[in-house]
């Protein structure tokens, strides 16, 4: 496993520059502040061109410009973000066996007094009237009550959205200067380089590959994301 303070493993052979200008991060320099930006607790994964950087501090004995107490903050920083990040990988790999046979609804809601519309599959109906709802893209909606949510149950089954069905969702919402890239288990939306995305894409394979290893070796049972997984590259 990966700790805060040491190198990840190397990741593709970088590209000589990023979207719009960016360079892409060599692998010798590449730091855990770098891993937990690509896999953020937030769904799904936004990634900015060249953006997410190392610490500012020099590693020089542990010292930096500001000091070794700085450089310890922002160890201990770098270490909770990957405690998120791991946390939402488990949650994908635990939950990614969903129920096809699960009906569809439908739910609308008032958002700042404009009407929405969210269909998916219905986790919780809370007693206040409240709902938590899985969309087919695979985005987790909580409708507060005072949302005033009216739930209309479809005839017929909830089903994520595939490789293509999900590739045109995001077209759609993000817009047509987005072009879509696809690996193995992501589907990535990109405005940078075709070439930087396929980049970010080979390193989310080769980061969620290291961690159902890990936790398999540790006797845990996963299963690989059984629907495709978002990504958006600016």
């Amino acid at each position: 496993m990966w700790h805060a303070g040491r190198r990840a493993p190397s990741p593709p052979a970088p590209l000589p520059r990023g979207g719009e200008g960016g360079r892409v991060p060599a692998s010798p320099s590449l730091s855990q502040d770098y891993i937990a930006c690509k896999f953020s607790p937030l769904s799904p994964h936004c990634v900015r061109a060249g953006g997410c950087r190392r610490s500012g501090a020099r590693r020089q004995g542990g010292r930096g410009a500001g000091g070794e107490g700085a450089f310890r903050r922002r160890v201990t920083i770098a270490r909770g973000h990957l405690a998120a990040a791991l946390t939402f990988c488990l949650a994908l790999c635990l939950g990614s066996s969903a129920d096809a046979a699960d009906s569809l609804v439908r739910v609308r809601f008032e958002d700042q007094s404009t009407p929405k519309t969210v269909e998916g599959k219905l986790i919780v109906e809370a007693a206040d009237g409240g709902v938590l709802v899985l969309s087919r893209d695979g985005r987790l909606h909580t409708i507060g009550h005072a949302k005033s949510p009216h739930v209309e149950r479809l005839d017929r089954p909830f089903e994520r959205f595939n490789s293509s069905e999900l590739a045109r969702a995001l077209v759609e919402e993000l817009g047509p200067e987005f072009e879509v890239v696809q690996t193995r288990h992501y589907v990535i939306a990109t405005r940078a380089s075709r070439e930087y995305a396929q980049w970010c894409g080979d390193l989310f394979e080769r980061l969620l590959g290291a961690f159902l290893d890990y936790w398999k070796s540790a006797g845990l049972t996963l299963t690989e994301p059984q629907w495709p997984l978002p990504a958006i590259i600016f």
